[in-house]
């Protein structure tokens, strides 16, 4: 059993299960994935020019200070976010060590000794571990980024290790607005604000997979909850247990707009129809109205 099946309640299953959408993990790891590919490829570059005896060239060099320009370029959108200076250095720390590696990188290339050419290739490829590293760790964030629709919950989990969890009641939602831009249309991706009446007040769920079907699902269920909380009101209305229990003799006659037993029982195979309630929860409900006949 997975972690999100454990947080399931008795007769509770999941309807719908989404993510946020794959531009978002694109938009994540394009540069890490980029600066890995390169720094991999001029390592074996470098390696395989020292190898076959050919002096690392001023060219090469000059690769290496070119890849320079990625980390720079991220520096540079850090500090124009406009973060505390704080934020900033802790935002942009290991791009000032990957700009730091590749400036030395490139200025020792620059000098032809096979022998520090391999050297250098090898750390080069060592170093392209990180943003390797970095790359396969949003794609765990994104994977672990669920969001689902319950028989009784909407449900937001994220976390590898350490799980957040956060779910609303089906009762409780009151509206769901929707924004989706021209290119969300297209490749199938908005925003939803999710209003309930719990402490929570309002849930945002950013750039969210397929979320017109997400929605619908959510009123979809709603109805189907408030279907069954109308069948309850209407069966305890009409058989309320402290009269069943009563002798026969002491039990008034229903008024005429009461619901009979066969009645209810056709009722409840409705929603058993409808899938608002399992076979075996049918089961049960039907023995249950028998028994007080």
């Amino acid at each position: 059993m997975g972690y999100v099946e454990s947080l399931l309640g008795q007769n509770e299953e999941i309807i719908f299960s989404t993510r946020q959408h794959w531009l978002v993990l694109a938009a994540q790891t394009a540069g890490n994935l980029v600066l890995c590919g390169i720094l991999e490829i001029g390592g074996l570059a470098v390696i395989g020019l020292s190898a076959v005896g050919v002096p690392v060239s001023t060219v090469v060099g000059l690769a290496m200070l070119v890849v320079a320009v990625i980390p720079i370029i991220k520096l540079i959108l850090n500090f124009l976010a406009g973060d505390p200076w704080g934020t900033f250095l802790k935002k942009s720390l290991a791009d000032i060590l990957i700009l730091a590696f590749l400036l030395m990188v490139g200025a020792l290339l620059l000098f032809p000794f096979p022998p520090l050419g391999f050297v250098l290739g090898v750390l080069l490829m060592l170093v392209g571990l990180y943003p390797g590293f970095w790359l396969f760790w949003g794609f765990l964030v994104w994977n672990n980024r669920r969001y689902l629709v319950t028989t009784h919950r909407v449900i937001h989990v994220e976390g590898i290790f350490n799980k957040n969890v956060l779910d609303s009641s089906l009762e409780k939602v009151n509206d769901i607005s929707m924004t989706q831009s021209v290119m969300g249309r297209l490749l199938g991706y908005g925003d939803l604000v999710i209003l309930t009446a719990s402490e929570i007040g309002k849930n945002p769920l950013r750039r969210l997979s397929r979320p017109v079907v997400f929605k619908t699902t959510i009123l979809d269920q709603k109805e189907k909850l408030g279907e069954l909380d109308r069948f309850e009101r209407r069966a305890a209305r009409a058989l309320p247990p402290e009269e069943s229990a009563a002798p026969a003799a002491a039990v008034p006659p229903s008024p005429p707009e009461q619901p009979s037993v066969p009645d209810l029982i056709a009722e409840l195979a409705e929603l058993r129809d409808k899938g608002i309630i399992t076979p075996e929860e049918f089961e049960a409900k039907k023995a249950e109205l028998l028994a007080r006949l």
